[in-house]
């Protein structure tokens, strides 16, 4: 169970997370952060001003790893169809944050667009609103 303190972190972070993406520029893939010039950088630089989801998600986190973790666990149990319809609702025994932030990176990076990543993320904040994530 995440207390109060972790779903309004969360849910902080998700909303930083769809402003920073407000701009479809500022979405891409292959790379966690690029710059204007399409320089490779940390998503914690700044002159980063493209990332993909993880990179957008550790942008906004700034290095927290509280953050990163609670959020991180938001988006993939939204994406995740087979975890958000087990009975358990919590984090399958097998997966760590970092797993989960890789299977997130595939998603970008294969079936994910612009409208998808939007959605994720705004389906994340309802379902972490209404407590039905964790």
């Amino acid at each position: 169970m995440l207390t109060i303190e972790g779903k309004a972190l969360a849910l902080k972070t998700l909303e930083a997370m769809k402003k920073l993406f407000d701009d479809p520029c500022r979405w891409g893939r292959g790379e966690e952060a690029i710059t204007s010039s399409g320089e490779r950088v940390p998503p914690t630089a700044n002159n980063a001003t493209c990332f993909c989801i993880v990179g957008g998600l550790k942008n906004v986190c700034n290095e927290d790893p509280v953050a990163l973790d609670v959020t991180a666990w938001a988006l993939f149990l939204v994406m995740d169809s087979e975890v958000k319809a087990s009975p358990e609702r919590g984090r399958p025994p097998l997966y760590s944050t970092e797993r989960a932030l890789q299977l997130l990176m595939e998603w970008n990076d294969g079936m994910a667009d612009y409208d998808g990543v939007l959605s994720l993320i705004d389906d994340a904040i309802a379902e972490t609103k209404q407590g039905d994530l964790f």
